[in-house]
């Protein structure tokens, strides 16, 4: 069981990697410094997902109580939270509308 849960841990890193190294790209003209924030917010919340999904499984492979453990499940959803919450306030900004 350990294997799985170890080889998820891979996965899971490799994505924020790959989350890390790929910035959401800027298309239009100028960006105001609220949406610098909001994309950089986005951005961070990605990698951050897959990297607090990564430890989540890394602990729970590694760790030998993982019942206590278990609060750490909070962060991916946290994280997913924020990256929504960025999303739709993107999403609504005045200069993005047509």
């Amino acid at each position: 069981m350990r294997v799985l849960e170890l080889l998820l841990a891979a996965l899971a890193l490799g994505m924020a990697l790959r989350a890390a190294l790929t910035p959401t790209p800027l298309e239009g003209g100028p960006v105001s410094p609220r949406e610098r924030f909001l994309i950089a917010l986005h951005d961070a919340s990605r990698g951050g997902f897959w990297l607090a999904l990564a430890g989540l499984f890394a602990g729970f492979a590694l760790i030998d109580d993982a019942e206590s453990f278990r609060w750490f499940a909070i962060v991916p959803i946290l994280m997913a939270g924020m990256r929504l919450l960025a999303a739709t306030f993107l999403a609504r900004a005045p200069s993005r509308r047509p």
